[in-house]
């Protein structure tokens, strides 16, 4: 075994020591571990001080690249592969100084979307069973490519072996000595152990010991995992160093550097000793895809997207809550490279620790990722100081070009929030902190728009507003109007009021007036209108308001105005002549 027997010695006294870290249910609770809520005194709320932390997943903006149509990301010690379903596959080279662009594979997208990769080579899994092997240090890119007969779920390389995880087959393996070896029918091993069972996984620590995981129904435990030791000279043939048997039902496996093996499914997240016992860590929703460490915290994405954060010591935070950004993470030099909205960039944990009176009860304590002990907190505080306020729907017509402030709040610099467009309208864009568009013919319609504001420590707000574009400018109405009788000498006021269909103000409109009589006023601006008529103009008085919109186009509506002469004593008509 050596350097692995001594990793695991490694990681039995850590866990050790965390778990012995306060004797008392009080402190086990809040770290993740299993506690048993039946003990005596369960049923009381308790209350301590304590230090509570706030995690958060804070982006490097300065190191940002735009690659579109992310779909999945891996990494190896040297290398970071990105797949994009516009772009194909990008490969870059981890230097120190950052990233460096090696080449990308055009329609490799085409090949499949699922990535795998260790430090010599990438996979990328297809449909129909189809398996490509990537050597980035290849002038082709390319190493070889093949295609089962059955389907197979994932794939881990010790030495010049890649095993393949075939769920219904077995553990089957090819020589990646040459690249025609790669096109061969891969051999079946460890048939005996594996028979009635079904190969969920398999992952290695990158060296000669590879893990499957199986899933047994005949067996006593749920599941099963192969410890599988692949010596280095080739001249022996791999063996099984032992065989691990896992109480709970567990669908993947995650070898994370320096924290050794862990098993994840609906039993949560466990890391896993070489001697078979397991140790929990966490429950969240929905099964994980990603397991990463920095330092002693990990860092987890499940199948939809979301990200948790934590430790075994002080529980878990939810740190990404967006699922449309993908949240795509691999690991870094020193932390992690995290993918969302298309965009690449480092990440790192930032961690804030206060200290307060934290209350809860013992019955409820064993659950880690109780809203009321970590999830709910994240939420309240995720969004403090930062508000994107509401963008209007508007209508517009052709050729009208569209211009829309989007405005903010935040208490921290405003370089650290960064607004993305969500839209498939490719010339629709955000500039500064403005939305742009010039609408074609093509664009004649409604259209939905989201802007997205991100800050660096991962608080996310959006805001959804729609455009309709229409083909021609409409001219704008008027509220309907019929003859109004107004009395002599006596101050008569009314408003014309005109509504503009598509435009990006309704009332943003300029009134006029032809042949206004001798003494009206007319509003500009607000279309009120005021008269005192005199004695010489009792009558019939006739004229016409104009309004037109902020694009150029008018209408015109007819007034009639009824003048008398109101006798003394009389009782004056209202203002609509009755």
């Amino acid at each position: 075994m050596g350097i692995l027997s001594g990793f695991w010695t490694i990681v039995f006294l850590f866990l050790a020591v965390s778990s012995s870290f306060g004797q008392t249910v009080d402190d086990q609770a809040v770290e993740g571990q299993a506690v048993d809520p039946a003990s005596e005194g369960s049923s009381e709320t308790v209350e301590r001080v304590g230090i509570r932390e706030t995690i958060r997943l804070v982006e490097d903006r300065a190191t940002t690249l735009e690659i579109p149509g992310i779909v999945d990301m891996v990494s190896s010690a040297f290398h970071l592969y990105v797949m994009s379903d516009s772009d194909g596959l990008v490969v870059f080279r981890k230097k120190e100084e950052g990233l460096t662009w090696l080449y990308s594979a055009t329609g490799m997208q085409r090949r499949g979307s699922s990535l795998f990769a260790d430090d010599r080579f990438a996979y990328v899994k297809g449909q129909r069973n189809q398996l490509t092997v990537l050597e980035p240090t290849s002038v082709l890119g390319v190493y070889s490519s093949t295609r089962f007969a059955s389907p197979f779920s994932s794939v881990a390389r010790t030495h010049h072996t890649l095993w393949i995880a075939f769920e219904d087959l077995g553990i089957g393996k090819l020589s990646l000595e040459t690249p025609e070896q790669v096109d061969m029918d891969p051999e079946f091993a460890f048939r005996e152990q594996t028979q009635g069972c079904q190969v969920k996984d398999v992952v290695s620590d990158g060296y000669a010991h590879l893990f499957a995981l199986l899933s047994c129904a005949d067996s006593d435990s749920t599941s099963k995992i192969l410890h599988i030791l692949d010596p280095p000279s080739g001249e022996e043939p791999a063996s099984i160093e032992s065989i691990i048997d896992v109480q709970g039902d567990f669908n993947s496996l995650h070898w994370v550097r320096s924290m050794g093996l862990f098993a994840s499914g609906s039993e949560g997240l466990v890391s896993i000793s070489e001697e078979g016992s397991t140790f929990f860590w966490v429950q969240v929703e929905d099964e994980l895809s990603d397991v990463h460490a920095i330092g002693t915290r990990l860092v987890l994405r499940t199948n939809s997207g979301l990200l948790w954060a934590g430790s075994l010591t002080e529980g878990f935070q939810q740190v990404r809550s967006d699922i449309g950004g993908g949240n795509y993470i691999t690991q870094a030099s020193s932390g992690l490279f995290l993918a969302q909205y298309d965009r690449l960039q480092n990440a790192s944990l930032e961690i804030e620790q206060e200290e307060r009176l934290i209350a809860f009860d013992r019955a409820t304590a064993a659950n880690s990722t109780s809203p009321s002990l970590n999830e709910e907190d994240s939420n309240q505080s995720s969004n403090q100081g930062f508000q994107l306020y509401t963008i209007p729907s508007i209508t517009v017509p052709l050729p009208q070009s569209v211009i829309l402030p989007i405005s903010y709040t935040t208490s921290s610099s405003t370089q650290a929030v960064q607004l993305t467009l969500l839209s498939n309208i490719e010339a629709a864009q955000i500039r500064g902190r403005s939305f742009l568009w010039t609408p074609s013919s093509n664009d004649v319609g409604e259209h939905s728009f989201t802007v997205l504001a991100t800050t660096t420590d991962g608080r996310v707000q959006t805001q959804e507003f729609t455009i309709n574009v229409r083909p021609f400018n409409a001219p704008p109405r008027f509220a309907p109007n019929r003859a109004m009788t107004v009395p002599v000498g006596e101050l008569f006021t009314t408003q014309f009021f005109a509504v503009d269909p598509d435009g990006l103000d309704a009332e943003l409109l300029d009134y006029r007036a032809d042949n206004l009589p001798r003494g009206a006023r007319l509003n500009r601006k607000t279309g009120v209108f005021e008269w005192t008529p005199t004695e010489e103009q009792i009558g019939v008085v006739t004229f016409q308001v104009v309004a037109r919109d902020q694009y150029g186009t008018a209408s015109v509506q007819d007034v009639e105005l009824r003048v008398r002469s109101i006798a003394s004593g009389e009782e004056s008509p209202d203002q609509d002549g009755r």
